[in-house]
């Protein structure tokens, strides 16, 4: 039963309370409450055992190891940092991937399946052209010098110097210059990602700043270079009183700044509770009820805030074949979205398995979106840094997904998978902040990917995460919509764990037929047991009508050979009737009744 396999590092809360209606239950319960949609509840008969049981799991959920002594390098244990700060996830870097034979998996797996080798940036940045004349690869930041939150390598323009790099970084909010992270082969049309400006209330300006947003012009001179400022025009405004901001446009040239309205982590984490709580609280009297809580979260309209910026952004790079550049404040959470959700729509080959994992890999990992802060992993961070922003992509994934369910190689159930190993800490593609950490950790050696456990397991060999409508040749570009009849409740992970079958089945049947492929449909959440009854049933349901089917047909055969019978006798009666009859009139009358009974018949 998935609903008593719990990772540790999913629960995100343990509480003891006491049961108010005693006569139909245990005296306590203990409850879990999950990162995620669920909330999971053991009963106990005393407070002393649920007390007792309460402080063990507690202790379970916390248990961490020190860094080995030989891992102290890199670390700041020569420094004098105590062993104690220096706290690591046990189960990620101990634990080893074991098929469903139960036998452990061969540390040696192709290349293609290596989760650690399956993102090179080198090979990405030729699958673009590049580098090229106009376009270089730099290292300056190979030993993450230049910008610790930054991949060791990225590309820039050829005509900017190392040195103006550096005064850009010193310029950019946490030293996030712009990069660009894709490039259309055919119109050269180019997407950069950056944090915002440190231009404060003074108005700062940076030369080698405004060389690079003029290159970037000079290098596709189709309109202005725009910049999507994921924020609103208020928390950009805001900014300037703390030394940062947004770019000027009168210092620039050909340029245009675009405000999109994305809310900040903080109230992507209200959305996110006010959305738990309806869908744990659903009771499936009616689905109206649950459609309304759900949206007065607010968490639908933040989806479509980012579709909506997405679809301007694909729309100016694929139709204007223009180059943009995206940021919000420090660039790795907004920006994340935009930029890997626009890639998403533009190059089909990121809605393959493996480029998914890529784009993953590129423009969330290897950029340094902060998974450990946002997803609370280890409690390092204050609550308030704590906020779903990748699940939150994720849900963007699965609205394009079901609006183009011909265009992806995957299905829901691959994004379902990622998703819920966000928290479960089982693997350390999402246990740090950057690829500095990553570095410093030693993930490559000491634990396992996510995505070699996903291209290795037993479902994947199966297909439980292919789409069987999938057509690579359909869609090169597509332009998601973002209105209310597109953008629905992403059932399959906020109710799967939801305790109304009826409420699932009202919100899956709201899903527009014409949009949604079969193989998308979300599995109905109920236990085996009740699976099985309603299999029965229907099985039995089946066998009636076959029969009543097989009787029908049976009792339709006689009918017809009685009336061919009938038939035969109304021709030799009246063939006989025609021959006339005896002194007395009997014939008239036999053909009389001969014709009262064909008009009978």
């Amino acid at each position: 039963d998935p609903v008593t396999h719990v990772p540790l590092g999913e629960i995100e809360r343990i509480e003891t309370k006491e049961n108010r209606y005693r006569r139909k239950g245990p005296a306590m319960w203990l409850e879990l409450g999950c990162k995620g949609v669920r909330i999971i509840r053991f009963g106990f008969k005393s407070e002393y055992t649920a007390e007792t049981a309460r402080r063990m799991l507690t202790d379970l959920v916390r248990c961490e190891v020190s860094v080995p002594q030989e891992m102290m390098m890199g670390h700041g244990a020569h420094n004098g940092t105590s062993s104690s700060a220096m706290k690591i996830d046990c189960f990620a870097y101990q634990h080893r991937i074991k098929d469903f034979e139960g036998k452990m998996l061969k540390a040696k797996v192709p290349r293609t399946r290596d989760g650690w080798r399956i993102y090179d940036p080198i090979k990405e940045y030729k699958r673009m052209g590049l580098p090229d004349g106009f376009f270089r690869i730099c290292t300056k930041n190979e030993d993450y010098s230049l910008c610790d939150t930054y991949p060791r390598c990225f590309v820039c323009p050829s005509t900017i110097s190392d040195e103006d790099l550096l005064s850009m970084a010193k310029f950019r909010s946490r030293g996030r210059i712009p990069a660009l992270v894709w490039r259309d082969v055919n119109t050269n049309a180019t997407i950069w990602r950056c944090s915002q400006p440190r231009v404060g209330l003074q108005r700062a300006r940076n030369k080698s700043d405004e060389e690079l947003i003029d290159r970037i012009h000079q290098l596709n001179q189709r309109g202005k270079v725009i910049v999507y400022d994921a924020r609103p025009l208020k928390n950009a405004l805001a900014n300037l009183a703390l030394g940062k901001g947004y770019e000027e446009a009168s210092y620039y040239r050909n340029i245009e700044v675009k405000f999109m309205g994305i809310e900040n982590i903080h109230c992507v984490r209200s959305a996110f509770q006010a959305a738990r709580i309806a869908a744990l609280t659903s009771n499936g009297e009616t689905d109206g009820r649950f459609t309304h809580k759900f949206e007065s979260s607010n968490w639908l309209k933040h989806i479509r805030c980012i579709l909506k910026a997405s679809y301007e952004m694909t729309w100016r790079v694929a139709v204007d074949k223009a180059s943009i550049v995206s940021h919000c404040s420090d660039g790795w959470d907004r920006t994340a979205q935009l930029i890997s959700l626009t890639e998403l729509c533009l190059d089909p080959y990121f809605r393959t398995i493996a480029g998914f994992f890529v784009l993953i890999e590129k423009e969330w990992c290897s950029f340094g979106h902060q998974f450990k802060k946002r997803l609370g992993h280890f409690k390092t961070a204050p609550d308030q840094d704590i906020s779903p922003i990748f699940i939150q992509w994720l849900d963007c994934v699965w609205q394009v997904l079901r609006q183009f369910p011909t265009a992806f190689e995957f299905n829901s159930h691959l994004l379902l998978s990622i998703a819920y190993h966000a928290y479960s800490m089982r693997f350390a593609t999402f246990l740090h902040d950057c690829q500095k950490q990553r570095d410093e950790a030693k993930v490559e050696t000491r634990s396992v990917s996510l995505w070699t456990y996903l291209l290795n397991c037993e479902g994947y060999k199966q297909g439980t995460y292919t789409n069987p409508f999938y057509n690579k040749q359909k869609h090169e570009v597509i332009f998601v919509a973002w209105d209310n009849t597109h953008v629905t409740v992403w059932a399959d992970y906020w109710l799967k764990h939801c305790c109304s079958s009826t409420l699932y089945q009202l919100v899956k049947d709201r899903t527009a037929p014409h949009t949604l492929a079969q193989s998308q449909l979300p599995n109905h959440p109920s236990n085996d047991k009740l699976i099985g009854m309603i299999g029965h049933a229907l099985r039995k349901r089946l066998s009636k009508e076959i029969l009543a089917k097989t009787k029908a047909e049976k009792e339709l055969a006689l009918v017809k050979k009685q009336l061919e019978e009938l038939k035969k006798q109304i021709q030799h009666i009246g063939g006989a009737g025609a021959g006339g009859g005896d002194d007395n009139g009997r014939g008239g009358v036999a053909g009389g009744d001969a014709k009262q009974r064909d008009d009978d018949a």
